[in-house]
């Protein structure tokens, strides 16, 4: 009894262990949601097309590469111009930031509707740099990739700019 007990106390204290790590990450307040969206003038994220991290990782070290998979959900192709299409944001002052890319892109890319078999997805890749950040701090920061596509129909850009994201936590 008493071991059954004790092993219950242990699997309570690591849960509640667990619980306070998972609640030091920073949180996005919904005003920053609606000050992205204004900033960038981009409504319903994540529809037409969603990104993925490879292996579904989180957290990553300043400098990292972060793989990512940018899936069409759309009846239509997007359009990207690779020069301007991924931003790395972050928080301060109440204002998004953006955080340095260790990757340049160019050229454009164009992703195939929904369905195309091998051609509604494209692969890249982020490096956020912030190693300035964390000089004084070993505080994780919240890192968000957008990516901004543009809808097309028939072949031709509609001037319907659409966008995703996700978040990501960087330590030092």
């Amino acid at each position: 009894m008493k071991l059954g007990l004790r092993s219950s106390a242990i699997s309570f204290l690591a849960i509640i262990l667990l619980a306070g790590c998972l609640n030091d990450l920073p949180t996005i307040a919904p005003d920053m949601e609606e000050k992205l969206q204004s900033v960038f003038g981009l409504k319903n994220m994540n529809q037409s097309f969603q990104l993925e991290i490879e292996n579904n990782e989180k957290t990553f070290q300043s400098g990292s590469d972060i793989r990512l998979k940018i899936m069409n959900t759309s009846p239509h192709s997007i359009y990207f111009d690779i020069d301007s299409h991924i931003k790395l944001l972050t928080i301060k002052d109440a204002e998004w930031e953006e955080v340095k890319n260790g990757i340049t892109y160019k050229g454009t890319l164009v992703i195939s509707p929904q369905d195309t078999p091998l051609l509604d997805y494209a692969k890249t890749r982020v490096k956020p740099d912030l190693r300035d950040e964390f000089q004084n701090t070993d505080q994780k920061e919240l890192v968000r990739i957008l990516i901004i596509g543009e809808l097309m129909d028939n072949d031709v850009r509609t001037g319907e700019f659409v966008g995703a994201y996700v978040d990501v936590y960087i330590g030092p």
